[in-house]
């Protein structure tokens, strides 16, 4: 339910308008010009095409699963007014059925792979790392995690990947990291941009900064700066009421308590070096991680 609303596949815009300047088609025009990627279905009993997509005169036409939709209310139309239409049209839908489980079961780890996507359209090679990992959301670790990741590279271009990686060696164009860690799931992966000829040296690489986090200690610089970004970062995703919403109904998606902003905050600032290579020794499997590149063969 959670992603339905935060990334749409589908959007139905009820209300939609063939004429420029109104509401109805603006709503339609920003989605196109703004690099919408799902599928847009627009609405209106007395139309047929707007900006070269299909119109539908009734919602119930649309085949298809619609995430989100967005219905435009255009003139004097009270708050209660708009309630009656609403349920004049939708008041008979009911889910019908026991409800479903929207929590993906857990995956079992993955062991090391290797495959390439041609895609002639790039000169350099796109390369994804990726893995499966045991940890789950709720596990303690989770912020011993984030800190070594901010130190290796999901922390822009002070990281150990970008230095030693982009500006000592000049091997990758880009580099960076991150964990994708929910309820019963986790993932970790690096993504960089290099020539096809540096894809395995780079792997290898990335391999031994792994391998170096899971053995030794990070520095004492490296773990403040680690600190100062990541609570850095908590202050401004709740710095405006979009930020604070998205992140209330993420939390409660993931049954975390809601004030996990601020728990999160005196976590990091508790946390060790050595909390972080027990936690990096704990869940990371370097020699397991999948390589996918997508471009030229790498060389």
């Amino acid at each position: 339910m959670l992603e339905s609303l935060l990334s749409p596949q589908t959007i139905a815009v009820m209300g939609a308008s063939q004429t420029p300047g109104k509401v109805g088609h603006e709503v339609v025009a920003n989605l196109i010009n703004g690099g919408y990627q799902g599928t847009i279905v627009p609405v209106n009993p007395k139309a047929d095409e707007i900006l070269g997509l299909k119109w539908y005169h009734d919602l119930k036409e649309y085949s298809g699963k619609v995430d989100l939709a967005v219905i435009v209310v255009v003139g004097d139309v009270t708050p209660e007014l708009a309630s009656r239409v609403i349920e004049k049209y939708f008041g008979t839908w009911h889910a019908m059925g026991p409800k479903p489980d929207t929590v993906l079961p857990p995956v079992p780890l993955n062991q090391a792979a290797t495959t390439t996507v041609p895609d002639t359209s790039r000169i350099q090679d796109k390369v994804t790392l990726g893995e499966t990992i045991g940890i789950t959301r709720s596990d303690p670790g989770f912020y011993a995690l984030q800190l070594g990741n901010n130190v290796l590279g999901g922390g822009f271009y002070s990281t150990r990947l970008s230095r030693d990686l982009r500006k000592n060696t000049g091997l990758v164009y880009s580099v960076g990291s991150l964990f994708d860690i929910g309820k019963s799931r986790g993932m970790y992966f690096v993504q960089y941009a290099c020539d096809p000829g540096n894809v395995s040296k780079v792997h290898t690489s990335i391999v031994r900064e792994l391998d170096d986090l899971r053995k030794s200690l990070v520095t004492a610089d490296e773990l403040q700066r680690a600190k100062i970004m990541l609570i850095s970062q908590i202050q401004l995703e709740e710095g405006s009421t979009d930020g604070i919403t998205q992140g209330l109904i993420r939390r409660w998606d993931l049954d975390l308590p809601l004030d996990e902003p601020a728990i999160a905050a005196q976590k990091y600032i508790q946390i060790s070096a050595e909390d972080v290579r027990a936690a990096f020794a704990n869940w990371l499997r370097p020699e397991d991680l999948v390589r996918v590149t997508q471009g030229p063969q790498p060389l």
